[in-house]
């Protein structure tokens, strides 16, 4: 079995995974389908039903835990949009009528303890836990774009994934998709910003990571709409934070920027937020892609 191959199997069960997630709204589902459907068309066949036993039933009587985990399994062996599509309107069913195991539960956020100690994100921890580089980077990546952090708090979440990642950060260097760092902070902009995030995917240093902690820093005292500090809150469910997790600046980089090595789509960057097995799948996504 090829790399490929593998990375198409594990995409494939990931997202099926994904669908036992209960915080994950069904709109987010909807777009990392779509997603996956447009940057990786191969991953999906087309929709067979050997008999009425393994068939999609579109009457909501018919529905029932078993049958949605029967949908599943066959999902396995025919992962096709329509089948996909049933599943996540399944779910939908049994959420809006609160089926236990379905129904999306209140998240708090995680904080700094009040001992001034880092306490890492659920996210941060369980990829840190993995071992994936690429999928760890990422991940602390993302916390920038969380604007309930402060500086601080990031800085200490580059020790902490250092500490048990002694190979997170590459030497510094400037090449096409990763240019040099500017001091002047007259030119520190939304969009600079955006230009060095996407060099720090390209090389993924320290001092790229405290630089665009920097500018973060700046742009927050300046009031940059994007940048503002928020408070932590808990949530019913990861989508009504997604207004406060997902700077403007990042959904309003060009395509130029965001076609560069490195630059996810808001869609997957939103997907990467709420964690677990969207946040891997995102991970394969850019790996099946490239």
């Amino acid at each position: 079995m090829t790399a490929t191959t593998n990375n198409v199997l594990k995409a494939q069960k990931t997202f099926l995974d994904s669908l036992a997630q209960a915080q994950t709204d069904t709109g987010l589902l909807l777009d990392v389908l779509k997603q996956m459907r447009e940057d990786s068309p191969g991953l999906f066949v087309g929709y067979v039903a050997a008999d009425d036993s393994d068939a999609i039933k579109s009457n909501s009587l018919d529905w029932s835990e078993e049958y949605f985990t029967r949908q599943k399994k066959y999902a396995e062996f025919n992962f096709s949009i329509e089948r996909l599509e049933h599943l996540i309107a399944v779910r939908d069913y049994f959420r809006k009528h609160q089926r236990k195991g379905f129904a999306p539960v209140k998240a708090v956020a995680s904080q700094p303890s009040r001992a001034g100690l880092y306490t890492p994100s659920n996210n941060l921890k369980v990829f840190v836990e993995e071992g994936d580089l690429l999928t760890i980077r990422t991940a602390l990546h993302m916390e920038l774009n969380d604007n309930r952090h402060e500086s601080s708090t990031l800085r200490a979440a580059l020790e902490w994934v250092k500490a048990r990642q002694p190979d997170l950060c590459e030497t510094y260097g400037e090449k096409a998709f990763a240019r040099a760092t500017d001091s002047d902070q007259s030119k520190w902009t939304s969009d600079y910003y955006s230009e060095q995030e996407v060099y720090l995917d390209s090389n993924f240093c320290e001092e790229r990571f405290l630089h665009l902690i920097e500018v973060r820093e700046r742009l927050r005292q300046q009031g940059v709409k994007g940048f503002v500090a928020q408070k932590p809150t808990a949530a019913a469910n990861p989508s009504s934070q997604l207004s406060t997790r997902a700077p403007d600046h990042q959904q309003q980089r060009s395509s130029s920027v965001e076609g560069r090595a490195g630059g996810l789509n808001p869609v997957l960057k939103m997907a990467l937020m709420v964690g677990g097995a969207l946040a891997a799948l995102v991970v394969l996504i850019v790996s099946l892609a490239k």
